[in-house]
């Protein structure tokens, strides 16, 4: 004789309901984490922490945080803690004096790869690593190496500015700023000849754009308040169009690093260049 069907059904509301409690009991132990040592900051929703106030303007909301609770709080995404510091003594005791334990960073959202090791997703010993060997590459004099380049990009703005201005034509200031931008990530870090400052449909641009409007969506919001989520995108992410892009990006990348690498091809002052000879010379220190 099979189990009634009004067993199995009550059996599984409960485990879920079981579930469910014990995980907001254990969100709200977490959201007693800076309380536990002292640390003023807002109170945290059970659900999204403190991410639904910080949402709404982000810097308005933190700058009136810092006027209430003063210069070291905290504050939840979802239930992560986050420690807001704005002392310059205790800054620079954590990051100049005590660098050696304050090397770390938090995961990014993408915490898969390509973008596990990448600049923004390195973490642990590996980010400590490669940002002693990158940081000579972010000296003033080094940025001013790029200035050239940038200048042809805010040059090309003003052609397109001046052309919509001969044809009596609107401009879209958003436009023209985010394709300015682009073009100077792209050809300054990305090292790729992209068009985006003239045409509006160029693919990079578009997904970029892309983006930027998913991060505002209710799903994103999820991901945020409940990081488990986040093994979802993992699965879906090689038959999105972001796969597309970001492969043509590390596809474009591996060839023009090959190529720099084996002394072949124009060797321009971008950043790819600067993280290129910060890596060729801290190897030949180790080496040496």
């Amino acid at each position: 004789m099979g189990i009634p069907l009004w067993i199995t059904v009550t059996s599984l509301i409960l485990v879920v309901a079981t579930g469910i409690f014990l995980s907001l009991l254990h969100r709200r132990r977490q959201h007693g984490f800076f309380r536990k040592y002292g640390i003023p900051g807002p109170e945290p929703d059970l659900l999204s922490g403190n991410y639904m106030q910080l949402k709404k303007d982000r810097i308005e909301v933190m700058e009136g945080w810092i006027k209430r609770y003063g210069k070291v709080f905290g504050f939840y995404m979802g239930e992560r803690p986050y420690m807001v510091v704005t002392d310059l003594d205790v800054i620079k005791e954590c990051f100049i004096k005590e660098t050696n334990n304050f090397y770390n960073r938090s995961n990014i959202f993408l915490d898969f790869e390509p973008f596990r090791s990448s600049l923004i997703g390195l973490s642990g010993f590996e980010w400590k690593k490669v940002r002693s060997a990158l940081n000579p590459s972010f000296s003033t004099s080094k940025m001013k190496m790029m200035t050239h380049t940038m200048s042809q990009c805010v040059e090309e703005m003003l052609e397109v500015l001046g052309e919509h201005t001969v044809r009596g034509e609107a401009v879209n200031l958003l436009d023209v700023s985010q394709g300015l931008t682009l073009d100077v990530i792209a050809k300054c870090a990305l090292a790729w000849q992209v068009e985006c400052q003239r045409n509006v449909t160029d693919p990079m641009l578009r997904a970029v754009r892309k983006v930027l409007l998913d991060l505002e969506s209710v799903l994103v919001d999820g991901l945020i308040c409940f990081p488990p989520l986040r093994q979802a995108i993992e699965w879906v992410y090689p038959y999105s169009s972001y796969h597309d892009v970001t492969k043509q990006i590390t596809d474009n990348l591996s060839k023009v690093i090959d190529l720099r690498r084996k002394k072949q091809g124009p060797r321009p002052t971008d950043m790819l260049q600067l993280m290129l000879n910060a890596q060729e010379d801290h190897e030949n220190a180790t080496s040496a």
